[in-house]
């Protein structure tokens, strides 16, 4: 009888009750962006926000792409975990 082994990470990871971010990538064909946050949130549910990038396994670099994820991390930081915003020269960009 097949047992499915709980990776250790799981284990380790579920009780962190920190706010998390974590982004998946929708054509991440090694990690599958949906599927990736959906188990995210079954680990930490309402402890998470996720976010999927339009993007393949290594998101672009480019400085559109670069701002607008600044952009989301600092909003965590900010909203979550109460960080003072440190914007003074980045530009807003465009959604991720």
């Amino acid at each position: 009888v097949y047992k499915r082994q709980v990776p250790m990470a799981e284990e380790a990871l579920k009780p962190l009750r920190v706010p998390k971010l974590v982004f998946g990538a929708e054509q991440d064909v090694c990690f599958p962006g949906r599927r990736l946050l959906a188990r995210a949130e079954s680990l930490w549910s309402g402890h998470v926000e996720t976010e999927l990038l339009r993007c393949k396994h290594v998101p672009p670099f480019d400085d559109g792409f670069r701002i607008a994820w600044h952009n989301r991390l600092e909003r965590f930081l900010v909203e979550r975990l109460h960080l003072e915003a440190a914007t003074e020269g980045v530009p807003s960009g465009r959604a991720i």
